[in-house]
């Protein structure tokens, strides 16, 4: 199978940068790695949730807690990810599922997407400092940068931009 347009979820996005020719594999494990070690300190502090809430719901939902909960993905018309500060979702969840909203927290242990990222962003530019990104050869559909008309620069502000900027999926 030969795509013509690639697309990752998340993390997700590293293969199909890889795949779109844009990362060679060095740096997509790289990436990874390094991604998931420094997530790993965040651990504990906040959890990720699905809705049922379409992203313009979420939002009016998120208005009240302050910056602790953030919207993580938007992964279709009615399903929406929030990640944040651990009480706070568990807050939120509970609330929804008294609205006979559909809420699941995932067993994650870490909230990406979320401003509990931003400690590791200056770690994160210097251990990606060294991805060589190179002009992909198939079409590269960014979810972390949605607006982008044509394929990002995927070095290592972009890799930060896809850990901390909500999925739009």
């Amino acid at each position: 199978i030969e795509p013509s347009a690639v697309v990752g979820h998340s993390q997700g996005e590293v293969a199909a940068a890889y795949v779109a020719g844009g990362l060679s594999l060095e740096d997509a494990a790289l990436i990874i790695c390094l991604r998931s070690r420094l997530v790993e300190k965040t651990r504990g502090a906040g959890h990720m949730m699905v809705t049922a809430l379409s992203m313009t719901e979420a939002e009016a939902e998120l208005a009240r807690f302050e910056g602790a909960i953030s919207i993580a993905a938007s992964n279709g018309p009615a399903t929406t990810i929030l990640s944040g500060d651990a009480k706070a979702i568990e807050t939120l969840a509970a609330e929804l599922e008294k609205k006979n909203v559909f809420v699941r927290v995932l067993k994650v242990g870490y909230a990406s997407h979320s401003r509990q990222m931003d400690p590791l962003k200056e770690e994160l530019l210097k251990g990606l400092s060294i991805v060589s990104p190179k002009t992909p050869g198939k079409r590269f559909a960014s979810t972390a940068i949605p607006s982008a008309k044509d394929t990002p620069t995927l070095d290592a502000r972009y890799w930060w931009q896809n850990l901390r900027n909500p999925v739009r999926f």
